[in-house]
């Protein structure tokens, strides 16, 4: 694990649903997925504690690892579920990634990707000053937006190393 205080945050499933938007994965056999619910509503104090630890500010929702068994690759997804307002999901997808990379979170066998999916209609263009933030901390290929809310973009974007 690349940064133990995700531990506190994992959940034990590998779909989930927020804002008529979801993701999921079905774990084929080889595969070593975890899902870490890192924002979430809650009165419970340690969590509250745990969250301040990643961030004070609003953070995106998930963060997904994914290895394959007998391969030292993983894969970090930070993943936002958002109804609308996608420039606001980058910046919560974008102060997570920063988070963890002050932390010593970092594994060099790492490969760092952002997903987000939401149900908004209107087109995201490439140029769009929010999207440069991702292009600056993620490599190409390595992020998405996505309109869909069927599970399969998510799983193959999150297989695709």
């Amino acid at each position: 694990m690349p940064c133990e205080v995700l531990n506190f945050f994992e959940i034990p499933c590998c779909h989930y649903y927020e804002e008529g938007v979801g993701i999921g994965i079905d774990r084929k056999g080889n595969e070593i997925i975890r899902f870490y619910l890192i924002d979430r509503n809650t009165n419970n104090a340690e969590y509250r504690e745990k969250r301040q630890e990643i961030s004070d500010g609003e953070i995106c929702d998930l963060i997904i690892s994914y290895k394959l068994r007998n391969n030292e690759k993983i894969i970090f997804c930070l993943v936002e579920l958002k109804g609308a307002k996608i420039n606001h999901a980058i910046d919560q997808i974008c102060r997570v990634f920063d988070f963890l990379q002050t932390k010593n979170c970092c594994h060099q066998t790492i490969n760092w990707k952002a997903y987000i999916c939401s149900n908004v209609s209107s087109p995201v263009k490439k140029n769009d000053s929010f999207i440069i933030k991702l292009k600056q901390r993620f490599q190409p290929g390595d992020y998405k937006i996505s309109k869909n809310r069927v599970t399969d973009p998510f799983a193959n974007f999150l297989r695709d190393c």
